[in-house]
């Protein structure tokens, strides 16, 4: 069994940032699952129909964004996510 409650990541300058990764779309829970095991960072799995509250929690509180290159290029047409992003 896990820890119940993982700290919060913060940056030196004590702000909230996150980071993303983006991938297939069969190995996003399995990334999220590694990101788990091997860091302190929450992920945020951006895929399915919880994707929008997902990416608003991220943005809120940070950790590790997780989510498909199909979905990601579509949460960047709604203006999403930054053009500079998908770059």
């Amino acid at each position: 069994m896990g820890p119940l409650r993982r700290p919060r990541a913060r940056h030196r300058d004590g702000s909230r940032r996150g980071s993303s990764a983006r991938g297939p779309a069969c190995v996003v829970h399995n990334w999220a699952v590694e990101v788990w095991k091997f860091t302190t960072l929450p992920s945020r799995i951006l895929h399915g129909l919880e994707r929008e509250p997902a990416f608003d929690l991220w943005l809120r509180e940070g950790g590790v964004a997780i989510t498909s290159c199909d979905t990601f290029r579509t949460m960047g047409r709604k203006g999403r996510i930054p053009p500079v992003a998908l770059r």
